[in-house]
């Protein structure tokens, strides 16, 4: 977390955003002007001084079963499910490699300047496996194996997220990080479906909110609440891989050695249609995260605030990303390969 980032405080009362969550201090103004205007404490630089804590939560649990069955005619068979179920707080630990890339990219839940805690990132919580081996002796006492390995995976999950417009210290959020778990407002109670406003949200057009609902509805965001962590599950993984391996005999009396080709992805091989990977927002990149929206602070009329003011009475959303609801395809795990 960032030591800098302070809880924005006015007339001696913490400010909260829209969606209740603790604002932190990015106003930029001069300290004669914050003064004047009631806000505690001075300037917040930019920059970051930053502290790796620990942290008490965290669970997770995997339960497996298999079943397989050898035949006296040179075939195998076994299959496997396994299923799982991940939480944890503080899983950036693979997505950068300096405090200020670890801190930035993580999102935030109900505290803007810590990890959002929920489901983790690699969490695949249901699997299903097979696997089919043949082995019959073209050379004698030298056998030659087949094998298929197949799965069945549910996707990684994604977290909802809004951005801001700001850079450095956000003067919305008041940190300097780039995803913050989004909000849905109240869509179920809306009264008035042609105008620029649901509940604690104003839109900057038409077009942002339509596409913000149907981004909603797409994957089941919920309603007037801050979406979990990985709210979004990206589609099911279905892929085969293949082993051929020959034994041949070995140089000298009780020596044997073996050649292996092993092929990864054999659908993709078959069909370059098969066996793709594809995924909502950055989770090609690693980070997990799916930006709908970006967020700025207004007032009871929807009227952005200026980066100078503390009223943020409402959120108001602007620049929808036409990629939210778009599945990009993960080469790294989409590739076959052999070897």
């Amino acid at each position: 977390k960032d030591l800098r980032a302070q809880p924005l405080i006015v007339n001696g009362v913490i400010h909260k955003t829209p969606d209740g969550r603790i604002r932190y201090d990015g106003l930029q103004a001069s300290d004669a002007a914050r003064a004047a205007a009631g806000i505690a404490g001075t300037n917040i630089p930019a920059t970051r001084d930053m502290l790796v804590y620990n942290t008490d939560e965290g669970k997770g649990y995997v339960f497996g079963v298999g079943l397989s069955k050898d035949f006296d005619f040179g075939l195998g068979a076994s299959i496997g499910y396994a299923r799982q179920r991940l939480d944890e707080e503080t899983s950036g630990g693979r997505f950068g490699t300096t405090a200020g890339s670890l801190y930035a990219s993580q999102s935030t839940g109900l505290d803007f300047n810590r990890d959002a805690y929920g489901k983790g990132y690699e969490e695949v919580s249901d699997r299903a496996k097979f696997e089919l081996n043949y082995k019959h002796e073209f050379i004698a006492n030298h056998p030659t194996r087949f094998s298929l390995f197949g799965e069945t995976r549910t996707g990684r999950p994604v977290n909802a997220t809004m951005g801001s417009a700001s850079r450095d210290r956000s003067t919305t959020f008041g940190v300097n990080r780039s995803a913050y778990l989004l909000y849905v407002p109240d869509i179920a109670g809306d009264t008035n479906k042609t105008d620029l406003q649901i509940g604690k949200v104003f839109f900057d057009s038409a077009a942002t909110r339509d596409n913000f609902v149907n981004a909603v509805n797409k994957f089941d965001l919920g309603n007037d609440t801050i979406v979990g962590k990985g709210s979004i599950k990206n589609p099911d993984v279905n892929q085969l891989d293949l082993q051929i391996s020959q034994e041949f005999p070995g140089l000298t009396d009780g020596h044997k050695f073996k050649v292996v080709l092993d092929v990864q992805n054999v659908l993709n091989l078959v069909n370059n249609k098969w066996g793709i990977v594809e995924e909502y927002g950055s989770t090609g990149s690693g980070q997990g995260n799916n930006r709908i929206v970006d967020a700025a602070c207004a007032n009871a009329a929807g009227v952005a605030s200026s980066a100078s003011s503390a009223v943020c009475d409402t959120y108001r959303y602007s620049n929808f990303s036409s990629t939210a609801t778009t599945r990009t395809i993960n080469n790294d795990r989409s590739l076959w390969y052999a070897q």
